[in-house]
């Protein structure tokens, strides 16, 4: 019988992966408490990924809630400046968390929130983006327009392009701007085939099409193997540089993974959830 051996420098590169793994931080899917969270995207940065930070947040069931919310985020800005991480972690919004889906004023609250948390991210040198939500009150639709008004005053806000049922042309021309940072989100955990998930991949992948060759900078925000390898092939196919593309990768993610894909030679970031804890009175109310 003749035993088939893997080449010796494919093994030390596995082992080598797997000893770099170690260093990653094991996260609860519960999440952590926001000055946890912070230094594991230290740890993270240190390890050459980035973090997204975001905290486990209900939409706001009246204004004082999203005012709370609102707060809760300037105080992360905070956390994230003191650890010296601007650059390299980024924060994650919720439009329901922020009021956009209270009723005919939902829409102008979200706003003023999201603004005043752009102009502390601004004064910070940190990064927001919007991500993408579907309730009550609140289409897909509607964060990605959100997106665009706040925009027009602070132009590095990200946006966030939900995966299913596909965003519109109208979502496209609104986030994809020359410069312009967009999200599209997939799914977090590897799903069973069910109804409806082929469909939702297709869409993905069109979107995927969509904003390749265009001139906004990508997150690609799965899990999913297939998905991460049909973005790289496009990234390919369109001489997409390093720079206008990223992974963003849920925690629980196993780590070695990540390092797959950092020696590709990609820029990689993983989601850290937050539960709310209390961080004590914002030094910055922008606004």
């Amino acid at each position: 019988m003749v035993t088939l051996r893997a080449p010796s420098a494919a093994i030390g590169a596995v082992r080598a992966l797997r000893a770099h793994a170690r260093g990653v931080p094991a996260l609860s899917g519960a999440g952590v408490e926001a000055d946890v969270a912070v230094r594991v995207a230290g740890t993270l940065a240190e390890r050459g990924f980035g973090g997204s930070l975001q905290y486990i947040a209900a939409p706001a069931g009246h204004p004082e809630q999203a005012e709370e919310h609102t707060r809760d985020c300037l105080r992360l800005l905070d956390r994230v400046a003191d650890a010296g991480l601007a650059g390299r972690a980024d924060v994650l919004l919720r439009p329901g968390a922020l009021g956009l889906g209270l009723g005919p004023e939902g829409r102008a609250l979200a706003a003023d929130n999201l603004a005043r948390i752009c102009a502390a991210a601004r004064e910070t040198g940190t990064r927001v983006t919007l991500d993408a939500e579907d309730g009550p009150g609140n289409p897909a639709s509607a964060a990605p327009r959100l997106v665009a008004e706040v925009r027009a005053v602070h132009p590095a806000l990200g946006g966030t392009l939900p995966p299913y049922p596909g965003p519109s042309a109208a979502d496209l021309r609104a986030l994809a701007a020359p410069g312009a940072r967009v999200r599209l989100r997939g799914a977090d955990r590897p799903r069973p085939p069910v109804p409806g998930r082929h469909a939702a991949d297709l869409a993905f992948v069109r979107t995927l099409r969509t904003l390749m060759p265009g001139p906004a900078s990508l997150v690609v925000a799965t899990r999913d193997p297939r998905l991460i390898e049909i973005a790289g092939t496009l990234a390919v196919l369109h001489e997409r540089s390093s720079g206008g593309l990223e992974y963003e990768l849920p925690h629980g993610v196993r780590p070695v993974h990540l390092y797959r894909l950092r020696a590709r030679g990609a820029r990689v970031r993983v989601r850290v959830l937050i539960g709310r804890a209390g961080l004590g009175p914002p030094r910055r109310i922008a606004g």
